[in-house]
């Protein structure tokens, strides 16, 4: 189940998706990526910025996020990839 407003990742597990996370009490904007492992393991990054963290860096902060939802997918035990 992928939540409202989320972006599909591609190339990432069974599923992937990856979302903004609004700001928080003492904490700036988040990201948070979210996959279900070709393991059947759901797994999730998040992160919280500092407060005041600019949009771009975020923005980046997604792209590189991802990419180490990627290496993690790779590494999982288990040749079950299609």
């Amino acid at each position: 189940m992928v939540p409202a407003g989320a972006a599909d990742v591609k190339e990432l597990g069974r599923i992937a998706y990856q979302r903004g996370l609004p700001v928080a009490e003492g904490s700036g904007p988040g990201v948070e990526v979210c996959w279900l492992s070709w393991t059947s393991r759901m797994l999730v990054l998040r992160f919280m910025s500092a407060p005041d963290t600019p949009a771009d860096q975020i923005t980046q902060l997604t792209a590189r996020l991802v990419t180490l939802a990627q290496t993690i997918e790779d590494a999982l035990p288990g040749d079950t990839k299609p």
